[in-house]
């Protein structure tokens, strides 16, 4: 059995070790309790942070989630447009839709994937 390497007040990334947690009964891994720089109590297995697997409470996950490009959404919200036009005038099935779209990658004059960017109320900056 190895020995345990204290880790209280060490930083791994987004977190500081506060102390040693309980092992749960179905576990012979060492967990340690941290706080995240967002002020989040997590508990975390040791060998997790030690090759650097976990490094944050997940805060960090979700704030790169909310990030988007407002041109790529108006982009993807003008194909969603297309596809639901297309579905009601022809009834043919949106997968079918989208596979013609995305073979037809010329787009011969029409600005390319460009074309399906909204007409107007989606800012783009």
């Amino acid at each position: 059995m190895s020995t345990l390497i204290d880790r209280t007040g060490q930083r791994y990334g987004k977190l500081v070790v506060l102390a040693q947690a309980p092992i749960p009964s179905s576990s012979h891994a060492a967990f340690w309790l941290c706080r995240c720089d967002c002020g989040t109590e997590k508990v975390v297995r040791a060998h997790s942070l030690a090759n650097g697997d976990t490094q944050s409470c997940g805060c960090s996950k979700k704030s790169r989630q909310t990030r988007k490009d407002p041109r790529e959404l108006a982009l993807f919200a003008g194909l969603i447009g297309h596809l639901v036009r297309a579905h009601k005038n022809t009834g043919l099935p949106y997968g079918e839709i989208l596979a013609k779209i995305l073979r037809d990658e010329s787009g011969k004059g029409k600005r390319g994937p460009l074309r399906y960017m909204p007409k107007r109320g989606v800012e783009t900056r």
